[in-house]
């Protein structure tokens, strides 16, 4: 009985390293891509949010979910890469800081703004904290950055135990 729990939790260790090595991949990816010259061809912001969900789809694992209620603009690259960025930090945070079991993406338009939400369920954590972060973690100051450089806002609402919602909001003059 002992060695088929070892088992399962071997195997959940190892299709979380998996993860891991292929969300490091990816940021890998993107920080090299960000150190050349930034495209003016616009790319589909719904359709690389939609890609970080589809990286997290797994029959055992935790639910990430990916919704687009509206028409969204085009947008040049190196916003959707900065936006694609946060939610990706965001879902991060949620599963492996936040123990989540479900998060749901969210993006639409509203009232001249691009809005971005990440919720999650998980454990949540002190929104004041996020300022005085453990060594080593700079996921928080990450996405405050990345929106400082877009003219975007970031606000958390979360508290221990409650879960945490994050929303971004690019104004769209800001993204012109």
């Amino acid at each position: 009985m002992k060695a088929r729990g070892a088992d399962e939790k071997s195997g959940r260790l190892l299709q979380a390293s998996r993860r891991l090595v292929s969300q490091i991949h990816e940021e890998t990816r993107s920080l090299v891509s960000e150190l050349r010259q930034p495209s003016h061809e616009a790319l589909d912001l719904k359709t690389e949010l939609a890609r970080i969900a589809e990286e997290h789809t797994t029959d055992c694992g935790p639910a990430v979910e990916f919704q687009a209620d509206s028409p969204l603009p085009a947008l040049p690259s190196h916003i959707v890469h900065h936006l694609k960025m946060i939610a990706r930090e965001a879902v991060t945070n949620a599963l492996k800081h936040a123990q989540a079991l479900h998060v749901v993406m969210r993006v639409h338009m509203q009232s001249q703004c691009l809005r971005i939400a990440v919720a999650d369920d998980g454990q949540g954590f002190d929104s004041e904290a996020r300022h005085h972060g453990q060594a080593g973690r700079f996921g928080c100051i990450g996405i405050e950055e990345r929106c400082e450089k877009l003219n975007a806002t970031a606000h958390w609402r979360t508290a221990p135990g409650q879960g945490t919602v994050l929303e971004i909001t690019l104004p769209l003059n800001a993204a012109a």
